[in-house]
């Protein structure tokens, strides 16, 4: 990797804290189908129009009627229920109608489902009226029934029995209760709820429950409940606070379990049970009950096996076995098997006892015989316990998957399995420190293993328990309850981040297809702005009219990347104030701390949510989003907030906004961006880019950002009127009080371009009055877009005879006629321009007041443009003082143009368009909010404008004038519309807030937390100063870089000779502190830094000289540094001259790479910094400063940055993100297209051999070129042209992908040449490309760091050679043709009958077959290892039985490949995408054939296996044969740090 913690630069750079939040519901029951189940009958009805049924269900018994809710008179037959009929669907039924049925096949007892039912008659919509969801996913109905229109239920919330389990029907009652563990069962009375109501998909895909607390409390009515069976000694408790408690009918608190559909702690999780997905009643797998904990056999004969639902190849497991029955004697065996073992999938037969088999471990638990009490594997036994176990004995079994050993205990004593009569303890001692020496088996490291239990013929009945309940002996230290929880934490948490099929269609042209939001490479976001918490530099506006959304609707969306991090309490993003009901939205905390939460602030913190997740990056930008819409009938939908694209579902504080609750957001009143302007505080320090405003809607994320499909980074997308108006549903845009403000100049960060406004003057322009009407008119309007309301005084009014231009302009008699606007913004010290024409009639009076802006009699900050001392003559007086005055006279009785502007240099007056008055003397520094006065200095009468006044303007940020120039010929054009905002503090004289550090960017800024507690980082973390002592090195954000060319410059703001601050450089990753003296030369350091003079000494790894060619430097100076990584070659500058090395060589060149200042190992992770010190401070310029050190930048679009010192040599680069090395990481490295529709073949392509050039894995074809067929590998999907095998128009395809890394390097870990690899060494996946020697013995490095397992290899060169397939079922002999349906070949020159190597390195061996290394051939191999969680490749033995086997997998499967080995059949691919609910049917694609999708097959996928359903003998054919599969995961089923799978 190129560099390290650069991953966390980009936009999407995670908040802290933002892992997945788990809820965990609080108890569970289980019900066992005999005579379990709970009861209530209300006193009252409630609403049968409207509820929501919600519950958590992971049952037992399949391919029976089951019924969860259910509600009518006691013993009538036709109720309300929702029931799982015998063919495993689930269906919604009123008074004996179907209202909601799916098509689903509820068949696994693996894991949890999550089950939704909703009832409205009142949606208008028929469709709508009874809903049904299945793990947040809408079923598709195809019920027969509609419940009519504003209908009310039969019996639901009617005054009749409710049953949970059990079935009113008088005759079919009994038979149809449910056997299973249910969580969380929920009813709403006159609510209908959603599935966010109740879960999420979590980052890694998978549906979890939220807590429901909020969601009930508003909701329930006056039926609900909220059954959380978390007291065992009351389980029908509700607490939801209507206490509509439920009555128990064979429960207790026996029934309590910890069996739940999330885990933590290892306390709690979905536990391992027996499977009853395995041929349960068909004689070779005993029935199951009480929750599939109890397994009974009568009669079956030879063999029952009940086995686990969990396997395990690592981490260290108990449990315990017990038996209330056994007749004549107890016969039972206790053990584990390989999941692929026939003991784990038997069909009859002494063969397939546990124990009997090479893959199976038993301990005999008999009650007589030779055998009883001893250990038997590979129908061997062995002394052990070498004694009978009675029936009331307790069966204990430790199980190290990490060491591959097994221990058994009786009754709690530990017993030696070498037969040496060891004691308990000493067995217990070799048990937890792990010593061989006294265990039952070892070597047990082929996992993974399940548990099972085996009746040998006689009758009895027993019981597992794997930690649902307490265990009655303690287990071993170290070993953990079997449950999900308890897993080894999976090394690919996120599957699809490796592996993911996908579906696309078709379009003739070309296209991107794969798991992203649409693909954008164009959109760039170019400017933001930086606020300083100093000054504090904030907008504001204060809205006019009522907004669209009426503070009810709307949506705010930032992206921030912050400075200042330690605010201790609050920093303003947006808020607004009333004068009396304020609303914010801030970083925050409790007052007084540091906290950094996200928060919205709503009626002065009445309402106040605060979440969890903190925001504590100071070096990416982060997307916020908050949407609010108080129309919603939840509560919970009407705030929602996204951090980086996700919904924050966990708060520090929530508070539920009121039913069609009016905010202050978006109202008529003022709004400010970056200061709380009603608390006088809470300043934002850092930048903002693509700040928006939606005044009506209620927006996700997804409107404002979407996952770059290269990155996985959260990054902006264009936000225009019609995407908004797409997402909304409607057409008002960004309605009447929205903005957006992306920044683009540099002295108007106001500028709103939501309507069109492009031009800065839009911004600028705080005022603006024609004084345009009728004669004698009162009232006039200001045309800019900030609509100040004019008041007239005295006896001022329009006049149509004397103008300039336009229908009229002010007249005024100079005794109390005046014009005023009230709180008029301030101009501060930025550039500003007020203009206007006037007419003069009385030319007698001095001090005449044109316009002006000051109150009574206050002098402070206030400005006037007059007729000053001197008669006739235009002057500018600040704070009282005449600082300026014209040197000509005005005419009397004729139009005058007089304008007074400021550049930050100067202050010019002009009349007439001449300059006529100039000064540097003084300042400007406006900066009180007075009364703005034409005609009127704000001090009594006697200083009034006698005449006419037209044509008033006033500018902030842009002097307009700056020499002489031709008044203006017409009337001044209005501003563009817009919603602008007025900046404060802000530098609109040059524009130095103005960045080009934006979240496509993310250029680098100083890091903060450095060792010197007292140095301090303003200017959006680019100056560093006041730390005490020497200069110490600071980091900055990009670091470890290790490649490629840079460039970066730093000011120096103060020098201290004393210390040698500032300083500036960079240092060897390895040896960097920030705490190191950058004054002391330190080693592997490379450093400019001052020196007495004041000069510049550098110093290069620890030897330090000042350059012969150093010039003494000064505030104001300028280092520069290019940095060649791939060379070891740095270039240090002073002012743009490079400086001399410690040899004193020649002024070096570092376009020419000549003479370097510093010499570095070339390719090593280095880190830039700099240094402030006592009084040394610096600002570094990575390339987003647009202006710098007093003077405008230049734009290097080949370095990507602005800079100083244009002379950057191609190839060097600003320090930004866009200029990193490209992260590989989860781009699509083999890409497997197939046509469903159509007769087309294969297509295989990869990035190790490019983009253009494919195989087909039905034909023994050479690599074939075309340009048209997949064009470009990206993150989750690829880029296809118009090939018609991987894109007709209309036609459906299949995209299975496995991600890879980058494009391959040379590997030489194997014996050879010409070997590139690109290995995911995480997922297990390798892509290997190499020439053939014709060598026996040959070995291939993988680049993997697991045993390959499974590998597909082709000749690309030849076409007389079919692909060869090693899979590690079928050794190291054989090999199988992945193009045609043979057999087994048994050769030698395939793989030289070697298996791939067990240690590093993981290579594989080939024999001298053409086929797999012919001489001068190209070849590519696809090869996979084996991954605990995410990958398996094992062999399974036939039934023959339509109730096939069942494959444990350790993960819910997104793919499986099969093969018979024994029979020449068609191979089969089998996904969860094509088809991604049981029972998939006619769903086959075959690898060796080019035919459409199709077939008779039939399998099930469940949460950690899959299973047959057919005896179909190309998939299962009766125990003589065999089948190899390779299997990918969709999740994990469980493990450390992941969410438990649900049931398929």
């Amino acid at each position: 990797m190129v560099f390290s913690n650069n991953l966390l630069m980009g936009a999407a750079a995670a908040a802290s804290g933002g892992g997945d939040v788990v809820y965990v519901p609080k108890g569970s029951i289980w019900f066992d189908r005999g005579n379990s189940y709970l009861t209530r009958t209300p006193g009252s009805a409630g609403n049968r129009k409207t509820f929501s049924l919600s519950c958590w269900i992971k049952y037992s018994t399949l391919s029976a009627d089951q019924v969860i809710w259910d509600a009518a008179p006691s013993g009538d037959g036709n109720e309300d229920m929702f029931l799982i009929r015998s063919d495993n669907v689930p269906e919604w039924m009123g008074a004996g109608y179907d209202y909601a049925k799916a098509t689903r096949v509820l068949r696994d007892p693996t894991a949890w489902y999550h089950i939704l039912i909703v009832i409205d008659s009142t949606n208008v919509v028929a469709s709508q009226r009874a809903l049904m969801w299945i793990n947040g996913e809408l079923i598709t109905n195809t019920a027969g029934n509609t419940i009519t229109l504003n209908a009310d239920a039969t019996y639901w919330n009617n005054t009749n029995l409710h049953s949970i389990g059990n079935r009113q029907h008088p005759s079919v009652g009994a038979s149809s209760r449910y056997g299973g563990y249910l969580s969380e069962a929920i009813s709403l009375d006159g609510y209908a709820a959603t599935p966010s109501d109740f879960g999420q998909y979590n980052s890694k895909g998978v549906w979890v429950p939220i807590d429901p607390t909020d969601l009930v409390t508003a909701n329930k009515g006056s039926l609900g409940f909220w059954l959380d069976f978390a007291d065992s000694s009351d389980l029908g408790n509700d607490v939801s606070g209507n206490n509509n408690d439920w009555a128990l009918t064979g429960l207790s608190s026996t029934n309590a379990s910890a069996d739940r559909c999330s885990d933590e702690a290892g306390d709690t999780g979905n536990f391992a049970t027996f499977n009853s997905a395995y041929r349960e009643g068909s004689g070779y797998n005993v029935p199951l009950s009480n929750g599939n904990l109890t397994y009974a056999n009568s009669g079956f004969g030879a063999v029952s096996s009940a086995i686990g639902t969990i396997g395990v190849s690592s981490g260290k497991f108990y449990w315990e076995v017990s038996w209330s029955a056994a007749s004549p004697y107890l016969s039972s065996r206790v053990g584990i098997a390989q999941v692929d073992d026939r003991a784990a999938n038997p069909d009859g037969g002494s063969s397939q006892y546990l124990g009997r088999t090479a893959g199976s471990w038993s301990f005999a638990a008999w009650a007589s015989g030779a055998n009883a009490g001893k250990k038997e594997t590979n129908a061997s036994f062995s002394s052990y316990y070498d004694t009978t176990v009675a029936l009331t004995d307790k069966v204990g079994v430790a199980f190290d998957a990490d060491n591959g050993a097994i221990w058994i205990s009786v009754n709690g004593s530990w017993v030696d399995g070498s037969g040496g009569g060891q004691s308990s303890a000493t067995v217990l001692a070799s048990i937890e420190t792990y010593a061989n020496t006294y265990v039952m088996f070892d070597g047990l490291t082929s996992g993974p293993y399940v548990p099972v239990c085996t009746w040998d013929g006689s009758d009895g009945t027993g019981a597992i328990n794997f930690g649902q309940t307490a265990f009655t002996y303690t287990p071993p230290s170290g070993f953990k309850k079997l449950n999900t929880s308890n897993m080894s934490e999976p090394a690919v948490s996120k599957s699809s981040d490796n592996f993911l099929p996908i579906i696309y269609e078709g379009n003739g042209t070309g296209q991107r297809v794969g798991n992203f939001i649409p693909f954008t490479d164009s959109y760039a976001v170019n400017y933001s702005a930086r606020f300083d918490e100093g000054d504090p530099d904030y907008l504001s506006r204060t809205f006019r009219g009522a907004g669209s959304g009426t503070g009810k609707t709307w949506t705010y969306s930032v992206w921030v990347k912050r400075g200042d991090l330690s605010a201790a309490y609050g920093a303003t993003l947006f808020g607004c104030s009333t004068g009396g009901s304020n609303g914010n939205i801030k970083f925050d905390g409790p007052s007084g701390t540091v906290d950094n939460g996200l928060a919205l602030w709503v009626d002065n913190g009445t309402y106040y949510f605060r979440t969890n997740q903190k925001v504590t990056t100071s070096q990416s930008w982060v997307n916020i989003v908050i949407a609010v819409d108080t129309s919603q009938g939840s509560a919970t939908n009407r705030v929602k907030i996204y951090i980086n694209g996700s919904e924050v579902t966990s708060w520090q504080e929530y508070d539920t906004l009121p039913l069609n609750h009016d905010t202050s957001f978006g109202q008529a009143n003022e709004h400010f961006i970056g200061y709380n302007i009603p608390n006088a505080g809470q300043p934002y320090d850092g930048y903002m880019a693509e700040a928006c405003f939606v005044d009506g809607y209620a927006l996700s994320a997804s409107v404002f950002g979407q996952t770059d499909t290269s990155t996985n980074r959260w990054i902006p997308k264009e936000v225009t009127t019609a995407t908004l108006n797409s997402a909304g549903g409607g057409s008002s845009g960004w309605g009447n009080n929205g903005f957006y403000f992306p920044f683009p100049q540099k002295t108007a960060y106001g500028l709103d371009t939501s309507q069109g406004a492009s031009a800065a003057l839009d911004a600028q322009t705080l005022f603006l009055a024609s004084f345009d009407g009728s004669d004698a008119a009162t009232s006039a309007t200001d045309a800019s877009n900030f609509s100040h309301t004019i008041t007239f005084a005295g006896n001022a009014q329009l006049d149509t005879a004397i103008k300039k231009f336009g229908t009229a302009a002010l007249l005024l008699d100079g005794s109390g006629d005046y014009v005023s606007m009230a709180s008029f913004p301030a101009l501060g010290s930025n550039a500003f321009c007020i203009e206007g024409w006037a007419y003069l009639t009385d030319g007698s009076g001095t001090q005449l007041a044109f316009i002006g802006n000051r109150d009574g009699g206050a002098d402070d900050d206030s400005w006037l443009i007059n007729i000053g001392g001197t008669a006739k003559r235009m002057s500018v007086r600040t704070d009282n003082t005449e600082v300026m005055s014209s040197d000509t006279d005005i005419t009397l009785n004729t139009w005058t143009h007089i304008a007074y502007t400021w550049d930050g240099t100067t202050n010019r007056l002009f009349q007439a368009g001449a300059l006529v008055a100039s000064s540097t003397s003084f300042s400007p520094n406006y900066s009180d909010t007075n009364t703005l006065y034409i005609g009127h200095d704000g001090r009594g009468t006697t200083n009034d404008w006698p005449g006419s006044i037209d044509e008033v303007r006033v500018v902030k940020g842009s002097a307009v004038y700056t020499s002489t120039f031709t008044p203006p010929a017409s009337a001044y054009s209005a501003p563009a519309a817009g919603n602008m905002f007025i900046p404060f503090s802000m530098d609109q004289t040059y524009g130095s807030n103005q960045m080009y550090d934006t979240p496509t960017r993310n250029t680098a800024v100083i890091s903060q937390g450095f060792a010197a507690s007292t140095a301090e980082l303003t200017q959006g973390n680019l100056t560093l100063g006041g730390s005490s002592g020497d200069p110490l090195s600071s980091p900055f954000t990009i670091q470890e870089v290790s490649s490629g060319k840079w460039y970066f410059e730093g000011r120096l703001d103060a020098i201290d000779t004393s210390t040698g601050g500032p300083s500036m450089g960079f240092a060897l990753s390895s040896a960097l502190s920030n705490s190191t003296n950058t004054a002391a030369s330190p080693a592997n350091y490379y450093t400019m830094r001052i020196r007495g003079g004041p000069s510049i000494q550098c110093n290069n790894d620890g030897v330090s000289w000042q350059p012969s060619n150093a010039p003494t430097v000064a505030v104001g100076t300028v280092y520069g540094l290019f940095i060649d990584c791939d060379n070891g070659k740095a270039w240090g500058a002073v002012d743009g001259t490079i400086m001399q090395n410690s040899a004193g060589d020649s002024v070096g060149s570092p376009s020419a790479g000549t003479n370097p200042t510093f010499l570095f190992p070339n390719n090593t992770a280095i880190t830039f910094f700099a240094g402030g010190s006592n009084a040394g401070d610096i600002t570094i310029n990575t390339g987003a400063w647009i202006y710098f050190d007093g003077a405008a930048t230049t734009l290097d679009s080949d370095a990507g940055g602005y800079f100083q010192y244009t002379s950057i040599p191609t190839g060097f680069k600003a320090l930004n993100q866009d200029n990193l090395p490209e992260n590989t990481a989860g781009i699509t490295g083999f890409a497997w297209i197939k046509n469903r529709d159509a007769a087309d073949s294969h297509i295989l392509a990869d990035r190790v051999r490019g983009a253009g050039l494919y195989l087909e894995s039905d034909d023994s074809a050479v690599e074939a070129t075309n340009t048209n067929s997949v064009q470009r590998f990206l993150q989750q999907g690829v880029q296809v042209g118009n090939m018609d095998a991987v894109n007709t128009d209309g036609e459906s395809y299949v995209l299975w992908q496995w991600a890879g890394n980058g494009t391959g390097t040379t590997n030489s870990d194997g014996s050879g040449a010409d070997v590139t690899v690109s290995a995911n060494a995480t997922a297990g996946f390798s892509i290997v490309k190499y020439v053939g020697d014709d060598t026996s013995g040959r070995t291939i490095g993988t680049g993997l760091t697991a045993q390959p397992a499974f590998i597909l290899i082709k000749n690309m060169d030849n076409a007389s050679y079919d692909w060869q397939v090693y899979h590690q079922s079928i050794g190291n002999t054989a090999s199988l043709s992945l193009n045609v349906t043979a057999t087994i070949s048994t050769s030698s020159t395939y793989w030289n009958n070697t298996s791939p190597a067990t240690s590093s390195p993981f290579v594989f061996s080939l024999g001298d077959s053409v086929a797999t290394n012919k001489a001068s051939d190209d070849f590519i191999a696809y090869v996979w290892a084996e991954i605990e969680g995410y990958s398996q490749f094992g062999e399974y033995t036939g039934s023959g039985n339509a109730d096939g086997p069942v494959i444990n997998l350790g993960f819910k499967p997104s793919f499986v490949l099969i093969k018979a080995t024994q029979r020449s059949n068609n191979w089969h691919i089998f996904d969860s995408a094509r088809n991604p609910y049981n029972q998939i049917t006619n769903d086959a694609l075959f690898p060796d054939l080019n035919l459409a999708e199709g077939g008779t097959n039939a399998i099930d996928f469940g949460s950690n296996f899959f299973k047959l359903r057919t005896a179909e003998v190309w998939l299962n054919a009766s125990s003589s044969n065999n089948y190899i599969y390779a299997a990918f995961a969709e999740n994990p089923f469980g493990g450390s740090g992941v969410a438990p799978a649900t049931a398929r």
